[in-house]
This record gives structure tokens, sequence and C-alpha cells, in this order.
């Protein structure tokens, strides 16, 4: 969903957030549910902040089943800290984002239809679990 958003803002998540604000990014966020929930046999990859907004949870359900891939803090960490596009992840302010992780845990957990733990997992381990399941909802 973050390259929908890019593309139609025609700027990067992080300048959004700067320029626009983050109220304006969530407002783009939940057009973008929107539009990809009305996309068929889709896999849709949603920002973290997406749960932000119960609409956006109804939205994505209605589309078909929500998967919370669940990582540890310290592995997310490790995955996205030379990134410089999460405008909310900032290494020097490790505390604020632990509490940003640890309060949105479990709104994840809430809206979550099934759960996937990352930790030790490939992606492609990942994906064949997400598959099987998808086939036992079909």
């Amino acid at each position: 969903m973050d390259r929908m958003i890019v593309k139609k803002a025609g700027m990067p998540v992080k300048k959004i957030f700067a320029v626009r604000g983050e109220e304006a990014f969530r407002d783009m966020e939940s057009e973008a549910v929107i539009e990809a929930a009305m996309k068929k046999n889709s896999v849709i990859a949603t920002g973290g902040g997406v749960i932000k907004r119960p609409g956006n949870i109804k939205h994505l359900k209605k589309a078909g089943f929500v998967v919370f891939l669940r990582a540890s803090f310290e592995t997310i960490v490790r995955r996205i800290k030379d990134r410089d596009d999460r405008p909310l992840f900032d290494m020097n302010n490790q505390a604020g984002v632990k509490k940003l992780f640890r309060s949105r845990l479990p709104v994840y957990k809430k809206s979550a239809d099934y759960t996937v733990d990352t930790d030790k997992s490939s992606a492609v381990e990942i994906a064949a679990l997400i598959i099987k399941k998808a086939g036992e909802e079909a």
C-alpha cells in the first residue's frame, strides 16, 4: 500500500509525513485500503499504522482474512534499522519506538484472523503458511 500512496502523492512516505503530516498520510492510507480491498485475489501489504483506524481493518476483513506477521522488537530493529523510509522509526529514540511497538501489539492481535511468527522463519516458509491458511479459508 505504501507504493500506492507514494505514487499518488508523488513523494516518499517520509516526505508526506514531513510536509503534510501524519494525519494526511493516514487519510491517504485509508483511501489506499479501500482501493486495495476492492481488488480480487490479492495480497495487501499494509504499513504498521493501518490499525490506527478501525475502519481500515473492517475494509480489509471484507476483502479476505487479515494476517499479523508477528516479530519481536529486536527482529524488527534488525530488519529496518538501516532503512530511512519509516518516519516513526527513529533509532535515536529506541524507547519511543519500543513504546509504539508495545502499544500496537494488542491491536494487531485483536485485528488478525491469523498470526504467523516470523522471527525464525524465511519468507518462503511464511508464504507457505499463509497459502495453506488461504486454502483453508476458501
